[in-house]
């Protein structure tokens, strides 16, 4: 294992129970803000596996990328919101971006496979670290991912069908390949996005 590799993997081990902390803290602010805005939502957080850790500082290695020390990794800590409409995510990402005075950096994911999504990487500003209960999370950082139901679930499904290839053709069948993804795309286009569309239309006329 490379020493740089080691060097991380040893003080995430170290400072993990640090960052369960910290994405336990940053979680109970986004659920209060949630609540109190009376979205309709799901939330999750979860804290890097070592394993995936490894595979990904591995990675991007061979991408030209290199880590050095464990502060270089921006999702350690990792918090995902999913919304019933699209329309909200957009309305929470501009209030959430209004609130956070810290470092911030904003990544729109639209990808050609239907993975459709904002990132949102921030740590705690000046403000909330000067207080006592927060202070020990200085420097540390969390990936916030906010996309809505439908695009969550057909990326979930998408990723198991094509990259798990849970039916057992990606791989062995280049044609069959070439099909499923050429049909997953078009059912992609005609129905989850005019249904995600539809649903934003429907939302709003029961409003008025």
């Amino acid at each position: 294992m490379p020493s740089n590799v080691k060097k991380i993997l040893d003080d995430f081990k170290e400072k993990r129970p640090l960052y369960e902390e910290f994405c336990l803290a940053v979680y109970k602010l986004l659920d209060s803000m949630l609540v109190d805005e009376e979205y309709k939502y799901q939330i999750f957080y979860r804290i890097k596996d070592l394993d995936k850790l490894e595979e990904k500082i591995i990675r991007k290695e061979k991408e030209g990328i290199v880590y050095t020390k464990l502060e270089d990794l921006e999702d350690l800590a990792g918090l995902r919101i999913l919304f019933y409409l699209e329309s909200d995510k957009d309305k929470f990402v501009e209030k959430l971006l209004a609130k956070l005075t810290g470092e911030v950096i904003i990544k729109n994911h639209k990808k050609s496979s239907g993975y459709e999504a904002t990132h949102i990487i921030t740590s705690f500003d000046k403000k909330r670290i000067s207080l006592s209960e927060y202070n020990k999370f200085e420097g540390l950082k969390c990936e916030i991912q906010l996309t809505s139901i439908l695009h969550h679930a057909w990326s979930e499904i998408e990723h198991d069908m094509i990259y798990k290839d849970t039916l057992g053709v990606v791989e062995n069948d280049k044609k069959k390949s070439i099909f499923i993804r050429k049909e997953m795309k078009k059912i992609l286009s005609e129905y989850l996005i005019k249904a995600s569309t539809e649903l934003d239309k429907l939302a709003k006329k029961i409003k008025k």
